[in-house]
């Protein structure tokens, strides 16, 4: 057997990416990984970004009108080039001899007839139906949506990160229980392993959001519901790390847009990390403040129910209710002791579950017993 196999992104750059390729070349250890970068590929083909130009005004023309997402954000939500990528797909495929393929996401089909494919996925399209804040003309046309169940269907198994997306996949695709396995994502800060390094964090008073979609991920409702803590808590504070919104609110920093690797200060320094996000089918924010030890508090919606319980590691709370949300932050700001607690718990809660190196490993061993089946390779 020819142990090579192809790992396929669409090209948008994101940690997430590179840490999984990290640990899935790991666990393949001596096996070729070909990575192939959609994006990149297309890039090379003048002719066919040309023609999806016109496919892009055809299936996307009222949605870029009455939206607020570039030209750019629909290129590859076009049933031209989902099918054009699937070609493309084939050709690298068949001619490289693969024994399986596995890719990243959801905007295209990477299978190939007759040979072993894996999708690993944290959202299905008809998942952004289920949130408060979902805007039509930020969706993908209808006719691509009619190409997207292939991606599933066609795949040999689908790893998901939530059980919510389990269930959308099952109830509104129609896929069998049997291709779907929850094998959970990891985090893409790394936390720090020194316990002295949460020293006096709790008693700070400090809010921290992380996120870069200000008004989607519930930005403006938690600054309404810091407005209210300050009554209560006038030397609360509340960091924004991700988004530059315009906002007069005493108390408050903002450091835009930062590195991975910098946001672990803030996280370090925090008390309690709050995400108030309205539309969101994962949030791996979520995990990454629980691996630092921070009670979570967040809207009851998407994989929160699965990564939150009351009065263990967090609060939930509903869709814009602002007094909920006030009332749930001074809570935990008011008692470190609980913070800490809770910021433990949900550590725990996650430590061997939610991290990349268990994730891979998880992926394949189904992916060699999906081979082996096969007879296609015995070790």
């Amino acid at each position: 057997m020819i142990k090579k196999t192809a790992f396929i992104v669409d090209g948008v750059s994101h940690p997430m990416k590179d840490n999984l390729l990290i640990e899935f070349k790991k666990q393949f250890e001596g096996w070729d990984v070909d990575v192939i970068n959609i994006l990149e590929i297309i890039k090379k083909k003048k002719l066919l970004i040309v023609i999806n130009l016109f496919f892009i005004l055809k299936e996307y023309s009222i949605h870029y009108l009455l939206g607020s997402k570039s030209l750019k954000y629909y290129f590859m939500r076009t049933t031209y080039i989902f099918n054009q990528v699937k070609k493309i797909l084939n050709e690298i495929t068949l001619k490289k001899g693969y024994p399986f393929t596995f890719q990243m996401c959801f905007l295209f089909d990477g299978s190939t007839p007759g040979v072993l494919h894996f999708v690993y996925t944290d959202i299905v399209h008809l998942e952004y139906y289920n949130f408060p804040f979902t805007n039509k003309w930020h969706q993908n046309s209808n006719k691509w949506i009619s190409l997207e169940k292939n991606i599933y269907t066609n795949s040999e198994r689908i790893f998901i990160w939530s059980r919510n997306i389990g269930k959308t996949l099952e109830e509104k695709y129609g896929i069998a229980k049997e291709k779907i396995e929850l094998v959970f994502t990891g985090s893409n800060v790394n936390h720090l392993k020194d316990e002295n390094d949460y020293t006096d964090k709790y008693s700070s008073k400090n809010i921290l959001f992380v996120g870069i979609d200000w008004e989607r991920k519930g930005g403006p409702q938690l600054v309404e519901a810091f407005r209210k803590v300050l009554k209560v808590h006038p030397d609360a504070r509340l960091t924004i790390v991700g988004p530059t919104p315009e906002i007069d609110i005493p108390n408050c920093n903002i450091t835009g847009k930062i590195p991975p690797k910098e946001v672990t200060a803030y996280y370090n320094s925090a008390a309690v990390f709050c995400l108030p996000t309205l539309c969101e089918p994962f949030g791996i924010a979520f995990v990454e403040a629980m691996r630092f030890k921070l009670p979570v508090v967040a809207v009851n919606l998407g994989a929160v129910p699965e990564l939150v319980i009351d009065d263990f590691n967090g609060y939930k709370v509903e869709p814009y209710n602002i007094d909920q949300l006030a009332n749930k932050l001074m809570m935990l700001i008011a008692n470190p002791d609980k913070c800490k607690l809770m910021g433990e718990n949900g550590h725990n809660f996650c430590v061997g579950k939610y991290e990349w190196t268990s994730v891979s490993k998880k992926i394949k061993k189904t992916i060699m017993i999906e081979l082996e089946k096969l007879n296609v390779i015995t070790e």
